[in-house]
């Protein structure tokens, strides 16, 4: 479990294909707001079992194969 948290955090922080660094400049600002901090929303999918985040991106930039083993969420 734990080396999955290290892998998503990766997935966050990392500036490659399908990270979120990349993405998040591309993603429409909405005024979201947690505990008076502003946040900004982006798609991912990730491992329907283990939780691991695999790709960071809309649906039409997924790579085929995570599409059919992977869930959404935002």
């Amino acid at each position: 479990m734990e080396e999955i948290i290290k892998t998503n955090l990766k997935k966050m922080v990392n500036n490659g294909e399908g990270d979120m660094l990349p993405l998040l400049p591309l993603e429409s600002m909405r005024g979201d707001y947690w505990k008076n901090y502003p946040c900004q929303r982006a798609n991912f999918y990730y491992d329907k079992i283990y939780g691991e985040i695999k790709f960071f991106g809309n649906i039409q930039h997924v790579p085929e194969p995570l599409n059919k083993n992977s869930k959404k969420a935002f």
